[in-house]
């Protein structure tokens, strides 16, 4: 949260739940098939939306 998209980045390496990756965009991580999600430049509002983006609509 609050890390802007050109600040270096390294995705948690720790267990996360792998239905997570299909719900939500997570900075560094593929999105659909667009690349990898950028994070911040993609989001409109941090402070209102959080650091994710949705897959699902």
């Amino acid at each position: 949260m609050g890390i802007k998209g050109a600040e270096p980045f390294q995705p948690d390496q720790g267990t996360l739940d792998p239905r997570l990756d299909w719900t939500a965009g997570r900075r560094g991580i593929p999105y659909l098939d667009w690349g990898n999600y950028p994070g911040e430049t993609w989001i409109r509002d941090q402070r209102y939306g959080g650091p994710y983006g949705p897959k699902k609509f």
